[in-house]
């Protein structure tokens, strides 16, 4: 065998443990991080139709009492929730809240602050709201 042979299955096997590497080292992390983005855009929904449609707009998780929550949808207050909703939680997946209702105001605003965490093994992310502004950030994994 030479050298450059050698070096080639060196080369490949290198390629081949970087590729499978995150997935042996970090598994919980990209469901969560993933979950946590679709929560955040969600609520930036509900903001942004609140403030088009002049009208509160309620993101609801259930079941209500904070927790762990399976599902969540979104609605305007005293209607039904849109075509794409109530939206499940994957199994293995734990989502809990300091409220079980975000409301958004025609202003933009939120009517309280909340921060639902998800969580999976050893990885968490952060979904918060601020109450005056309704600002989304989410934080973690």
């Amino acid at each position: 065998m030479s050298y450059a042979e050698v070096l080639v299955v060196v080369a490949l096997t290198g390629a081949l443990l970087l590729t499978a590497l995150p997935s042996l080292i970090l598994p919980n992390q990209v469901p969560v991080a993933s979950v946590a983005r679709r929560v955040a855009a969600d609520l930036g929904l509900a903001r942004r139709l609140a403030i088009a449609g002049r009208a509160n707009y309620l993101v609801t998780f259930t079941p209500a009492g904070g927790g762990p929550f399976t599902a969540y949808s979104v609605a305007p207050q005293g209607g039904s929730p849109g075509q794409d909703f109530p939206k499940t939680f994957q199994s293995g997946l734990t989502v809990t809240a300091t409220t079980s209702q975000v409301t958004f105001l025609p202003s933009g605003a939120a009517s309280t602050a909340g921060t639902i965490t998800i969580a999976q093994g050893t990885a968490t992310a952060l979904v918060q709201v601020t109450a005056a502004t309704g600002f989304i950030q989410v934080t973690g994994p």
